[in-house]
């Protein structure tokens, strides 16, 4: 009797972690008002934009130790329509623009690209599985549109 629950064990915990490879998740940005440090690092962009209505999330997008950081509308969430999001990276303290994307909302997928955390896109106000995936292209150093994924 031990052997058959030996084997069932072994039966179920195979599957679990055959299920904990297969399936992916994705990571919620959580955005914050802009601090002074902040605004000092993207004073640029923000003067570009003529907006100062932004709220920023914090993320390191390539598993370097440094956060990269979101620009999005501060209203963005409250409405249906497409915001502007800004993906931003700091070389010699000043801000870099790595891509900008026109969704309602984005999350950090745990996939990678040329070593760059993938982003999902969601522009489907009727469909929270009806996402965009973007990823990042090394040759242009932008995060480019790679597809669509339901």
């Amino acid at each position: 009797m031990s052997k058959l629950n030996f084997f069932s064990f072994l039966v179920i915990f195979n599957a679990i972690i055959l299920v904990n490879n297969v399936v992916s998740a994705s990571e919620p940005l959580f955005y914050e008002d802009i601090s002074l440090q902040d605004i000092v690092l993207i004073e640029d962009v923000l003067e570009a934009h003529q907006s100062s209505s932004f709220k920023i999330a914090h993320a390191d997008l390539n598993e370097d130790g440094l956060d990269e950081h979101i620009l999005s509308e501060k209203n963005c969430s409250l409405n249906n329509h497409f915001c502007e999001h800004i993906i931003l990276s700091e070389s010699q303290g000043k801000a870099v623009i790595l891509g900008k994307v026109k969704a309602r909302n984005i999350v950090l997928d745990n996939s990678f690209t040329n070593g760059v955390r993938d982003l999902l896109v969601y522009n489907n106000p009727k469909n929270d599985y009806d996402t965009s995936r973007y990823g990042w292209n090394a040759l242009q150093s932008t995060y480019v549109l790679e597809g669509k994924s339901k």
